[in-house]
């Protein structure tokens, strides 16, 4: 069983498309290791912040789950 979140924050919703986007399209480069540090302290400040706003939400009573 699988739980939605209707989610009616713009800005909410652009990060969960960024995280999808920075988390599945990213193939890095073995000598790049530069590049992966960063992308993966990317990764893991947008998770914190989508955890965070997740949160709130939830405190907020502001969403509606739907089992499927």
């Amino acid at each position: 069983m699988t739980a939605k979140f209707i989610i009616n924050d713009d800005k909410l919703q652009l990060s969960l498309n960024m995280f999808k986007m920075n988390t599945s399209n990213y193939v890095p480069h073995e000598n790049h290791s530069n590049a992966i540090y960063n992308h993966k302290e990317k990764v893991k400040a947008i998770r914190q912040r989508l955890i965070f706003m997740i949160n709130c939400i939830k405190k907020e009573e502001m969403w509606t789950t739907i089992y499927r």
